[in-house]
């Protein structure tokens, strides 16, 4: 298979990937709303910093290529547009 015709192979999996984790993100941010208004009711404050570096934790147990670091530059992003919502 001549170069170019694999390296438009292979960004058609990463554009089908992106696809499906904007899907997820999107439903993430519904939960993440929802929790938000939970917090809300009960006084509960947005940031739970405990809950953050748990998730970072756990999934770095996961991955096999990144690394904590880069999973942490990932989610700090995810996180604050999470709290945002909350808000």
């Amino acid at each position: 298979m001549p170069t170019e015709n694999k390296i438009r192979e292979l960004r058609d999996e990463i554009d089908s990937l992106d696809d499906k984790i904007v899907e997820l993100l999107e439903k993430r941010s519904l939960i993440s709303k929802n929790i938000g208004e939970i917090k809300q009711s009960t006084g509960k404050e947005v940031l739970d910093s405990q809950r953050e570096k748990e998730i970072i934790d756990r999934l770095s147990l996961k991955t096999k290529i990144l690394n904590k670091v880069s999973l942490h530059l990932i989610f700090k992003n995810i996180f604050k547009i999470s709290r945002k919502i909350q808000s």
